[in-house]
């Protein structure tokens, strides 16, 4: 049963108000990581809070420095090294169409909540996205990229910023490859085979630089099918009477099935 938050008309003003700028918040995170997310956009998004947690399908980064250096200090080198590749392919690439690192999330389907204190909130979104990027084959891959997001908010200085976040990966597979739900991410049964390219050998690669997670879960994969973990968002009160998007459901609850 979905419980009804009581509010005065200016706090249901207020709340729908503050569910707005939440979205404003996660659209502002997703333009700046796809584009390389400077300090200053850090600042400006994430809370200031130490406890701060960005999850993806393998794990969680846990604390500002872990996440700032997620965001910003590796997703820099990892730009650049894919740029240092890019370049030296560039001459015969320049003419083929859609060549070049990218990595595009489209915002969709938003569910927003905001506390009956006006505090905290909690969204979710499901979004198709798209990523392209050059392999050690020196060739561009294009994959479609199926994600669910899951953000819990907090009020700091009028501003609302993340506190948790969690990117789920459901679906990832090759443009116009065969697609098998059992292997998710991994081999599909008409794929490529990836032969390296000498001039690329000895170049490093931009996932070479994903730092190690803070806190290894594994749990929730593209390969277990669909699951309604981790929960939508439901209206509430106060944070403390509510679960979070943060690392501690994940280890001790897993992902249904």
């Amino acid at each position: 049963m979905i419980q009804h938050i009581e509010r005065s008309e200016a706090d249901t003003v207020r709340a729908a108000w503050s569910a707005s700028l939440c979205q404003n918040t996660m659209a502002r995170f997703t333009n700046a990581r796809e584009t390389g997310m400077t300090a200053e956009q850090f600042n400006g998004i994430w809370s200031a809070r130490e406890d701060i947690s960005f999850g993806q399908n393998e794990g969680f980064w846990v604390g500002r420095n872990s996440v700032f250096n997620a965001c910003v200090t590796a997703s820099a080198a990892a730009r650049a090294a894919d740029a240092a590749m890019m370049n030296t392919k560039g001459p015969a690439l320049q003419a083929v169409p859609g060549t070049g690192n990218m990595h595009r999330t489209n915002l969709m389907s938003p569910l927003v909540e905001v506390a009956g204190d006006c505090q905290t909130a909690k969204g979710m979104w499901y979004c198709p996205g798209v990523i392209t990027n050059m392999e050690a084959d020196g060739k561009n891959h294009l994959q479609w990229n199926i994600v669910r997001i899951a953000a819990d908010f907090i009020l700091e200085g009028g501003a609302w910023k993340i506190w948790h976040l969690f990117e789920g990966a459901d679906f990832r597979f090759e443009m116009g490859k065969g697609y098998e739900p059992a292997s998710g991410i991994g081999p599909h049964k008409d794929a490529e085979v990836i032969v390296p390219d000498p001039a690329l050998a000895d170049l490093p690669r931009g996932k070479d630089f994903v730092p190690a997670y803070d806190v290894p879960c594994g749990i929730y994969s593209v390969a277990r099918g669909w699951s309604a973990y981790p929960p939508t968002p439901m209206p509430y009160s106060t944070f403390e009477e509510t679960f979070t998007y943060g690392p501690e459901p994940f280890m001790s609850q897993g992902r249904e099935g």
